[in-house]
């Protein structure tokens, strides 16, 4: 393995890893206890930041396309799906930014908050999804994934769709101990279950989201790299 592939590998492991030992249950009650909830969420921010960001300056400076090539990425069809998924990457993150979410709104309230009436109800994309954030950059791994065949990509951007199953579980089973069951049985963590199950609809899901907005973020560059 060549140092940049190793590189790459180091920083997206710290990432996933440093997230998924802070917001672990007792981890993060020790913090929050010592370091007080607004100051824990502003270094579990700021390690998320410095982890992930850190990785995506090297990569996209020193370690696109390294290592060996495992498989070719440049067909019709490759291409194709990958600006599809990059599409959807952009739409979603652009609708779970404004759309209530009763995870989001919680987590900005302190550990240990609890959702209101209203937010127990999901809107818009949190009916396809209610981990819908981390699915946006799933969304934008697997497009990616389509298109670039080298070891360092598939580790860099692969990252975000097993970090989506990984992290939403863990999310969730933190969460089962101040969100009511309620929440759990009429949302999903696999995009469009809740429809194939009858438990949301994808008419009332789309008439709730934003078109114009969906628009705009077509344009955002960064799903489209």
């Amino acid at each position: 393995m060549s140092l940049k592939v190793a590189a790459v590998a180091l920083g997206m492991s710290s990432f996933v890893g440093t997230h998924l030992v802070m917001s672990h249950p007792p981890v993060r009650k020790d913090l929050v206890e010592k370091l007080g909830a607004d100051r824990f969420k502003g270094l579990y921010s700021l390690v998320s930041v410095v982890t992930l960001g850190s990785t995506a300056l090297f990569y996209a400076r020193y370690g696109k396309s390294s290592g060996p090539q495992l498989y070719k990425a440049n067909s019709l069809w490759q291409r194709a799906g990958g600006l599809g998924f990059k599409a959807l990457g952009a739409v979603t993150f652009s609708q779970a930014l404004i759309q209530p979410s009763a995870i989001r709104d919680t987590a900005m309230r302190g550990p240990g908050s609890t959702p209101t009436e209203d937010e127990i109800n999901p809107q818009g994309i949190y009916r396809v999804s209610r981990h819908s954030t981390f699915m946006a950059f799933a969304f934008l791994g697997l497009g990616n994934l389509l298109t670039r065949g080298f070891l360092s990509d598939i580790i860099f951007w692969g990252t975000f769709p097993a970090f989506w199953v990984v992290g939403s579980i863990h999310q969730d089973e933190r969460l089962k101990a101040t969100f009511p069951a309620k929440y759990f049985e009429q949302t999903s963590l696999l995009p469009g279950q809740a429809m194939i199950e009858g438990k949301q609809t994808w008419k009332q899901a789309l008439s709730e989201m934003n078109p114009k907005v969906a628009a705009v973020a077509l344009l955002a560059p960064i799903f489209f790299l």
